[in-house]
């Protein structure tokens, strides 16, 4: 079998981006399909390998399981020595990555394991099982939409044994558990803490886990997953009191079916940020004026002649104030106190930008937007990682650009990071960095400007990494070089980025 790498094409048309899963001598890649110019997944596995014939099987049998929200097989070839098959790509959040800071609301949780639910009884009823219903396997894309990744394949590529109906349905309940307590109970492996265990061995009910949680949703989760438990059990379930709930909060709820994955902060220490409206692609700006929170009132009779006008009028100077207020409460930001000799000095206002040099180019832009929120409870998240980063990694770092949008004198840059473990390095450029692979040479991402990072080292988890004086630039490099553990993987995470200097003169 050829060893591949970044850039390789396969069947002359599949051009290998970046390395997802690797399985030994098998791997999992994502890449894009030169014919019809979109991204695709690829496993591939040497022709001689025992998992071959598995793999083989794999997809002729996930090509039968007809359901819109099974990522679908679309090709499988053999090329020099190796076997590869060719699959859907599902952009979107995953569910481990969307209940890593909180649960989801209970609504939002039910409807979702029923999409699940229903999806995999179609695959059960085609003669197919998942094998592997980890979170890490279950995608929701930004219409809400809920896509299955890996049907039988990923199984086969890891060399798992022949799955089972039943242990597809514990892995069901497991995702539901999981989307209710962001605690994995399933029998796939996941990165996801596992769920607390009585003295008995067995995992605990949802709601010795989470309280609040709705009886009927803690009585079905302990009902189907005990032996005998049946999808269509829990279909039914989860059908019927969806229904009866919606209905009773019809007027404080939405019944669209599309599904919302904000986690809940069960700490109650944060509000729920506001709704975002979409951002520029791959661009967010901590400096843009908030939308109001003021909904205008309904109208009401008066008898004074012109009032209406002068209500509206008045209700848009508040709405002016409080746009124009928020918008100076961001330019003006608030001091942050330095570690070293550099004193505090006001917060900048800038843009970010998700930097991933080394890989496709694309480091989860849709997240950005959560380190730039002011709310420490939701978090931009690099992707998860098999390996450290590092010269024996996947790849040698990974960050953030932030755009101050003018050359400016940077005093300290202060970080809140989920997770222990992670380290890296803070440039400040005159220039944006460049995003070609090709032009970075050893990793460094500015290695062609001849600029040394202003500080390195290893971050913790809040740090306030004070900037030598004289510091400046206009762009300020967050580069990762070492991401915390998560069980057995590497993912690192952004919950807020502050910059304190001022604008060069």
């Amino acid at each position: 079998m050829t060893v591949h790498h970044a850039g390789d094409v396969l069947g002359r048309r599949y051009q290998l981006a970046e390395l997802l899963v690797d399985a030994g001598a098998g791997a999992a890649w994502l890449a894009h399909d030169k014919v019809l110019g979109r991204s695709i997944s690829i496993h591939e596995v040497p022709e001689t390998d025992v998992r071959a014939e598995k793999m083989r099987n794999a997809a002729r049998a996930a090509a039968l399981a007809n359901d819109p929200r099974l990522l679908r097989v679309l090709d499988f070839d053999v090329e020099a020595g190796t076997l590869y098959v060719v699959s859907e790509w599902g952009a979107g959040l995953t569910l481990n990555h969307a209940v890593a800071h909180g649960p989801l609301d209970h609504e939002r949780a039910a409807r979702m394991a029923e999409h699940i639910s229903r999806a995999i009884s179609h695959a059960h009823s085609a003669g197919v099982t998942h094998g592997r219903l980890a979170p890490e396997n279950v995608l929701v894309d930004e219409a809400g939409e809920v896509r299955i990744i890996g049907t039988a394949i990923e199984a086969a590529l890891l060399g798992l044994p022949r799955s089972t109906v039943a242990q597809d349905t514990a892995d069901v309940v497991g995702l539901l558990y999981a989307a209710l307590t962001g605690k994995w109970a399933g029998r796939s492996e996941s990165s996801l803490p596992t769920a607390p265990r009585g003295p008995d061995g067995r995992f605990l009910r949802v709601r010795q886990v989470r309280a609040g949680v709705p009886p009927v949703l803690d009585e079905a989760v302990a009902r189907v997953a005990k032996p005998g438990g049946s999808l269509s059990d829990l279909q039914a379930t989860l059908a019927t009191w969806l229904g009866v709930h919606v209905e009773a909060h019809a007027g404080d709820v939405t019944t669209d079916t599309a599904l919302d994955l904000t986690p809940i902060r069960d700490t109650g220490r944060h509000a729920a940020p506001p709704a975002a409206t979409a951002p520029e692609p791959r661009i967010v700006r901590r400096d843009d004026p908030m939308p109001s929170a003021i909904a205008p009132a309904p109208d009401a009779p008066s008898s004074l002649p012109g009032s209406r006008w002068m209500q509206i009028a008045l209700a848009a100077a508040m709405v002016l104030f409080l746009v124009v207020g928020v918008f100076f409460a961001f330019q003006l930001g608030h001091d942050k106190s330095g570690s070293g000799a550099a004193g505090p000095g006001p917060q900048m206002s800038f843009g970010a930008t998700d930097f991933d040099p080394l890989g496709n180019l694309q480091e989860n832009p849709d997240q950005v937007k959560y380190a730039v929120d002011g709310y420490p409870s939701t978090s931009w998240t690099t992707m998860t990682y098999l390996q450290q980063l590092g010269p024996k990694g996947d790849k040698l770092g990974v960050g953030l650009v932030l755009d101050l949008h003018q050359s400016s004198n940077v005093t300290s840059v202060e970080l809140t990071l989920v997770g222990d473990g992670s380290a890296g390095s803070i440039y400040v450029l005159p220039d944006q960095p460049a995003l070609a692979a090709s032009t970075v040479g050893t990793g460094n991402p500015i290695t062609m400007a001849g600029v040394a990072p202003a500080a390195s080292g290893p971050w913790g988890t809040h740090p306030t990494i004070t900037l030598p004086a004289g510091t400046k630039g206009r762009y300020v490099v967050v580069w990762f070089t070492a991401l915390p553990k998560v069980g057995g993987s590497y993912r690192g995470a952004i919950a807020e980025v502050d910059v304190t200097g001022t604008p060069a003169p």
